[in-house]
């Protein structure tokens, strides 16, 4: 299991309502959501071997969009409607070699006002030889006066491929609570066969800075990303992906290799809609040139 820290960003001081002991960090009050899932190869298609969740999160049925490669996709569903202050929700995704997968959320996960502490998630991908990841869940918003930590671990090896997506909107605009949460913070760690390969820690906190200032967001108010790791992947695709964002008359990005095996394209925007497009757009060029498929279209309604 992956162990929260939940420090508050930019200090050394515990956040309250949360107390320590023998270095795990615990939570006092807040729904403790967990989904495990173990995949597996059978008959040319990928399949849960076995899995566990605890309320407020699930999975719905899965189902298949790309026969020709027997890719699985799962929704993660949350019927709470969102996350309240305390609740922490774990992710834990075992694919075995050959498996593949394509992983949402069935719609925006919303981060309500937490005064006293928190909200948290933590995701821990495992792959085998030659496995696929696909994770896209829906854009995050952090209601006025929210705080949210979350932490994704991924763990690779030979063959493998990931696409992992990350959207943050400002809040909810058409209420005017535009960077008006407390903080969003948001840890990527990825390893190739143990190697630190990427480490991604970033925190936005508008009650301490101008997020729409010069040097910061400029002037637009989402922000997106996509990290890609292949060992197919190159400079000429990283170029590829940076002159498609340029293309993008909305959308301000950029693409550029990691320290191995990894693009990096980071996105700002004006509408969620507008980074998702970009980033599903980013998507399809890597996709076809890693795995020679076009992205699937997604339906969620």
């Amino acid at each position: 299991m992956l162990k929260p820290n939940l420090e508050t960003p930019g200090t050394d001081s515990v956040i309250p309502g949360v107390t320590r002991q023998s270095n795990i960090v615990k939570l006092q009050y807040g729904d403790k959501g967990e989904l495990m899932l173990r995949l597996g190869v059978k008959n040319g298609r990928t399949v849960i071997l076995d899995a566990y969740n605890k309320a407020p999160l699930k999975i719905a049925k899965p189902f298949y969009l790309e026969p020709e490669s027997g890719e699985i996709f799962i929704y993660q569903m949350n019927p709470s409607g969102g996350m309240l202050q305390g609740d922490v929700y774990r992710q834990e995704v075992e694919i075995e070699p050959g498996g593949r997968l394509f992983m949402s959320t069935q719609s925006a996960t919303r981060i309500y006002r937490t005064p006293q502490c928190c909200a948290a998630q933590y995701n821990l991908f495992r792959l085998g030889r030659d496995a696929l990841l696909e994770y896209f869940p829906d854009p995050s918003i952090p209601f006025a006066g929210s705080k949210f930590v979350g932490d994704t671990e991924v763990h690779l090896t030979k063959g493998c491929t990931v696409f992992l997506s990350e959207i943050v909107t400002p809040g909810r605009i058409k209420r005017n609570e535009v960077f008006q949460y407390e903080y969003y913070r948001s840890k990527t760690r990825v390893y190739w066969d143990g190697e630190p390969v990427l480490w991604d820690n970033w925190c936005l906190s508008p009650r301490q800075n101008d997020i729409a200032s010069l040097g910061i967001c400029d002037g637009f108010t989402h922000q997106g990303s996509l990290f890609i790791f292949s060992e197919k992947v190159c400079q000429g695709l990283a170029d590829n992906l940076h002159e498609r964002l340029l293309e993008q008359k909305d959308v301000m990005g950029s693409a550029s290799l990691t320290v191995k095996n990894g693009i990096a394209v980071r996105l700002l925007g004006r509408r969620a809609d507008q980074v998702e497009e970009a980033v599903k757009s980013c998507w399809d060029i890597a996709r076809r040139a890693i795995i020679g498929l076009p992205r699937p279209h997604v339906r969620k309604y």
